[in-house]
């Protein structure tokens, strides 16, 4: 049972990846927000349904340490959603560097704990 949380945030960037990779490459009105949440009201799309159930299931069925792992891989994940997006010319590049600070900032939240209980 304890992975089925990560197992169904997985499905999500999955899903989300595929999203990414048919948006067209000189798309100007690229946008993080729909690509995560989708363009429906978020009670009505399945996708976040499925990230806030994975979520939940994660944060209450396995330790702590997995939840900051998993902040760690989300940081990495948008850094390539980012990079990818600044090489591909998506978009307005104001809002791909905006979201590598954001990811590197989720990732330092997430080191320190970590780091803090190695001493």
């Amino acid at each position: 049972m304890q992975y089925l949380g990560p197992f169904l945030i997985l499905v999500w960037f999955i899903m989300t990846t595929m999203i990414y990779m048919s948006t067209k490459t000189k798309r100007r009105k690229f946008s993080y927000k729909s690509l995560f949440f989708g363009s429906l009201a978020w009670e009505k799309n399945s996708r976040n349904w499925l990230l806030i159930l994975g979520l939940f299931l994660l944060v209450s069925l396995n330790s702590i340490t997995d939840t900051f792992v998993f902040l760690i891989l989300l940081g990495c994940y948008i850094i390539v959603l980012a990079g990818s997006g600044l090489l591909l010319h998506r978009g307005n590049h104001h809002q791909h560097i905006q979201a590598l600070f954001f990811s590197i900032f989720l990732i330092g939240l997430a080191c320190y704990p970590l780091l803090s209980n190695l001493r």
